[in-house]
C-alpha cells in the first residue's frame, strides 16, 4: 500500500518521469523501477539496445584501444555462461534456470586465442581483444575463462 501524501506523490511522480515507467510497491514496501539504459556504440545504431530473451541484466561496454571490455553483472555465479563470437556478434548463453541470450555486434574481428572472459561475484567480465592484422581467422568460436 503506497501512502501518497503530497510530498511522497511529488517524488514518486518526478521518478516516474525520470525513469519512464511506473513504480511499483517490492515486497515490505520497497520501490521498485524497471527500465531501459539507451548506451551507445552497443551495434550499428548508435542507440540500439542488444537483442536479449529472458531476464534483464545490466550491461557496461568499455572501448579502448586495442580491446573491448563488456561487463555484465547479475549473473547467477553456480553456472558460466557460454560466451562465444559468431557471425561478429559477442554472444553470451545464460542456462540458470531461464534459458536466455544475449547477442552484442561488435564492429571489429576478435583474437579469440587473446580474449578472455571471467566470473566473480556475480559480475561477468569478458575481455575482447582487437585482431592487430585481422588475419587470423579465428574469428569466431568459444571464449575461455581465466
Amino acid at each position: 500500500m503506497i501512502i501518497d501524501d503530497e510530498f511522497d506523490k511529488i517524488v514518486r511522480q518526478m521518478f516516474e518521469r525520470f525513469f519512464g515507467g511506473p513504480m511499483e510497491m517490492g515486497p515490505e514496501g520497497s520501490a521498485t523501477f524497471t527500465f531501459r539504459m539507451m548506451t551507445t556504440g552497443m551495434g550499428p545504431e548508435q542507440n540500439e539496445i542488444p537483442q536479449t530473451t529472458g531476464r534483464t541484466r545490466d550491461v557496461e561496454q568499455i572501448e579502448l584501444e586495442d580491446r573491448m571490455i563488456m561487463i555484465v553483472d547479475g549473473v547467477n555465479t553456480d553456472i558460466e555462461p557460454a560466451v562465444s563470437m559468431r557471425d561478429g556478434q559477442l554472444v553470451i548463453e545464460f542456462t540458470d534456470g531461464e534459458n536466455n541470450t544475449m547477442k552484442f555486434d561488435i564492429p571489429f574481428n576478435v583474437d579469440i586465442e587473446k580474449s578472455r572472459v571471467s566470473l566473480r561475484n556475480g559480475v561477468l567480465e569478458i575481455d575482447l581483444v582487437k585482431d592487430a592484422d585481422d588475419k587470423s581467422g579465428k574469428n569466431e568460436g568459444a571464449l575461455q575463462y581465466e
